[in-house]
């Protein structure tokens, strides 16, 4: 009778301590500092690119390797997932992305980077939408001209004509100069037509095509005009418009923020909400990331979204070094 409760009291003295170290605390940050921050979210995108699966993982993986951390450990994960998954459709696209970018020589890129040249150029390949947009990424040309960019209009367009219209952007006959003007060109005519399905990809494309001179950003739709367009086609514009804007646009930037912000509670506009922070936010953003970044990374709740925590543990992550760097990311 007299065991029983020192047998007690140790079992909840363990339970308390396993308790302390194994239940994830949310991120304090009025308390932390940004190195600390920065801590947190790499350790996190860390766990992540071990227990997450397919084209989530792909996305954590490369907010590593964008910023230099753990590419090894990144590079042997997704060496697996090619013994694995090599030969799947779409996903494998996903993997030797990764795998170039990881890569330790210049000759095993090319070789990742031959796999998704081979899937482009051929014509059965169910997957040629994702080889060639990975191909634009990568900032790796194939075959375009000027002639065939001055032959795309808005009546010929699909996913696969604006993903080539990007990787055209690399190209030494085209460059990101006029394929910038030609998106902006066919962004406000689908605007004009109310021809929302392709909007969101021109909108992501004109990302990569920065910097952005004044008078180019201005051609973007209105504020007035993002407004009327459905919410996910909103948030992708207002995010766009935001991530593009020169740096001495604040004043305009502003109210593109703000609505923004105030879309955090549908699933579109926080996914896009987090990649404008992750890229554009500063130091009076910083409440907001953590904020976010709490939210988003319980997983024990039920609206848990993997992709959204990967997402904002890099907004963290991008943010720390701001803070630590005093700079905003206009690469």
């Amino acid at each position: 009778m007299l065991v029983r409760p020192k047998l007690f009291s140790l079992a909840f003295t363990i339970f308390i301590i396993v308790a302390v170290l194994v239940i994830p605390k949310k991120v304090n940050s009025e308390t932390l500092s940004p190195s600390d921050l920065k801590q947190h979210a790499l350790n996190d995108l860390k766990k992540l690119v071990h227990t997450q699966e397919e084209w989530i993982k792909v996305h954590v993986a490369e907010f590593l390797i964008w910023e230099n951390y753990s590419v090894n450990d990144v590079r042997k994960v997704f060496l697996g997932e090619e013994r694995k998954h090599g030969d799947q459709p779409r996903y494998r696209i996903g993997i030797w992305r990764v795998l170039a970018q990881a890569a330790l020589t210049s000759e095993e890129r090319e070789s990742w980077i031959g796999r998704i040249v081979a899937v482009y150029n051929n014509p059965s390949s169910v997957d040629r939408l994702h080889a060639i947009e990975t191909l634009a990424k990568l900032g790796v040309p194939v075959d375009a001209s000027r002639k065939w960019v001055a032959g795309i209009t808005v009546d010929n367009i699909d996913a696969f004509t604006i993903y080539r219209l990007w990787n055209a952007a690399h190209h030494p006959d085209v460059g990101p100069d006029i394929v910038r003007a030609t998106c902006l060109l066919l962004l406000n005519q689908l605007t004009e037509q109310g021809n929302t399905d392709l909007i969101p990809t021109i909108s992501y494309v004109l990302r990569y095509l920065k910097p952005f001179a004044l008078n180019e950003w201005l051609q973007l739709p209105e504020l007035q005009t993002m407004m009327r367009t459905p919410v996910a086609v909103r948030a992708n514009l207002l995010a766009t418009a935001w991530m593009t804007a020169p740096l001495t646009e604040d004043q305009q930037i502003l109210p593109i923020k703000n609505q923004l912000i105030s879309m955090e509670g549908d699933p579109a506009g926080l996914q896009q909400l987090l990649h404008g922070l992750a890229k554009r936010g500063e130091a009076d953003d910083r409440k907001t990331v953590f904020r976010l970044y709490n939210q988003v990374s319980d997983v024990n709740k039920t609206t848990y979204d993997a992709d959204s925590h990967a997402t904002a543990a890099y907004a963290v992550l991008k943010m720390a070094y701001r803070l630590e760097n005093n700079q905003a990311d206009d690469q």
